[in-house]
């Protein structure tokens, strides 16, 4: 289950390929609402900085680097132990959505 302050989400916990389409449907839903849909899809790439980076570059990755792990923690937590366990190795959202 995922909340904000707005609304309340309940989610079902993806167990297997039978729920594949209902839960990518949800979770697509609920990324999109947060505006995180680019993060998974990798139209937002996470901003890489030069040696002499800017504070408004340096801004811009830290907000990459927050809405990857939202993206990240609204995926993980509608997770069943057992695919959950598959993913362990992702490093960001894009990766665990790949996967």
């Amino acid at each position: 289950m995922s909340t904000t302050s707005d609304f309340k989400v309940e989610i079902e916990k993806l167990i297997g390929p039978d729920d594949w389409p209902k839960w990518k449907w949800q979770i697509l839903m609920l990324l999109h609402a947060h505006c995180l849909e680019g993060i998974t899809d990798g139209s937002r790439k996470c901003p890489v900085l030069p040696a002499d980076a800017q504070p408004q570059q340096k801004k811009e990755l830290t907000e990459w680097q927050q809405d990857d792990a939202k993206a990240a923690g609204i995926i993980a937590c509608t997770l069943s132990k057992s695919v959950a366990e598959l993913l362990l190795t992702c490093t960001s959202a894009k990766d665990i959505w790949d996967k």
